[in-house]
């Protein structure tokens, strides 16, 4: 089975459609020293449904600014460019994520919601961590489970299967997927981020982050979406059959150099978030 199934969901991917024009022209324009506030509020604006749900998320409990923004440009300014991006890319793939996975046990909403809290969680562990490049966290955290929606169509057909081994042999879920189906959620992931022309470390936090100490392109980044990822495991925020038997790496602490102490308070500033969100809706 592996073999056949690697190759469909590679040919999978590739059937997957682009991300919307004007997220690839915002990503775009972010790298660029020289672009201007202007340029990037014009082209957020050519769309409307990326523009509302940005301003949505803008003024959610996940990026916590303490005043309203109201436009696209205000957001620009007082956010930054780094932040507009990730912003940006969460908008557009808003509905991609919020769909039912039902072949992880996921209602609709739930994988977006583990999606947004990884992310978040991602941004926290890498301001503790004195790791730069925050947006990195936010995007890998974002994209992490990617992968589930195009593995469900086949896990569906093998899903006893792969959870029969979870519960016989004690393996964590995607060390039996790889097993059964030759390919788990988190390659697929990375496949889907190839495909959409991510950097090579963006990739590479996606498709290890069960196995971070492999990484070898950036390994903190990896570690802080394998660490981000158990931690909203850890107090229920969007798991599906797959969160059993998953446990944090040591070495993905280590390279981080974060103590129990500063874990506990990342986690209880993301269920403050969490809280706040919820009562929001």
């Amino acid at each position: 089975m592996g073999q056949l199934a690697l190759e469909s969901v590679v040919q999978s991917v590739n059937e997957l459609p682009s991300l919307p024009q004007v997220a690839l022209e915002v990503m775009r324009l972010t790298r660029d020293p020289d672009t201007t506030a202007r340029e990037l509020n014009d082209v957020i604006c050519q769309d409307q449904a990326i523009t509302a749900n940005m301003l949505r998320l803008a003024n959610s409990a996940y990026y916590g600014f303490p005043r309203l923004i109201g436009t696209v440009g205000e957001a620009v300014v007082l956010l930054g460019f780094q932040t507009v991006r990730s912003i940006v890319l969460t908008a557009a793939l808003g509905d991609t994520l919020s769909k039912e996975v039902k072949a992880y046990s996921l209602e609709k909403g739930e994988l977006w919601k583990h999606s947004m809290g990884v992310a978040t969680a991602g941004r926290m562990i890498a301001k503790r961590a004195g790791y730069k490049y925050q947006d990195l966290a936010y995007t890998a955290g974002l994209l992490h489970d990617v992968g589930k929606i195009v593995l469900a169509d086949y896990l569906e057909e093998y899903c006893t299967e792969v959870l029969e081994k979870v519960r016989t042999e004690e393996v964590c879920f995607s060390d039996a997927e790889l097993e059964i189906l030759g390919i788990d959620h988190a390659q697929t992931g990375g496949e889907v981020a190839k495909k959409w022309n991510f950097p090579a470390e963006i990739v590479e936090a996606i498709t290890l982050h069960h196995n971070p100490d492999l990484a070898v392109q950036d390994p903190k980044l990896t570690s802080i979406t394998h660490i981000a990822d158990i931690m909203c495991t850890v107090i229920g925020v969007g798991i599906g059959v797959d969160g059993l038997l998953q446990q944090a790496s040591a070495h993905a602490v280590e390279i981080l150099g974060l103590d129990e102490m500063v874990l506990e308070e990342i986690i209880s500033d993301l269920i403050d978030v969490f809280t706040e969100e919820e009562n929001a809706n």
